[in-house]
């Protein structure tokens, strides 16, 4: 649930934050832990953090190689 309100100066200036960013509060048996929402990355910007050098894993490689199971078409 997305809410907006007001919140502690000590918070914000324990969390670094400053006005409009968002987080997340998380209810914890000791009481409540705020955290840093994270931004959800563009295609662009994941794409951007790939080599595709970068050589094919072992796993990978044997995910590939394994037959259709049901009616995937490659």
């Amino acid at each position: 649930m997305a809410r907006q309100s007001g919140c502690p100066p000590a918070l914000l200036e324990g969390m670094k934050l400053t006005l409009g960013d968002k987080f997340n509060v998380e209810v914890c048996p000791d009481g409540i832990m705020p955290m840093l929402a994270r931004r959800e990355l563009s295609l662009e910007e994941l794409q951007a953090q790939c080599d595709p050098k970068a050589p094919i894993s072992d796993e990978l490689a044997d995910w590939n190689n394994l037959k259709p199971v049901g009616r995937e078409r490659w």
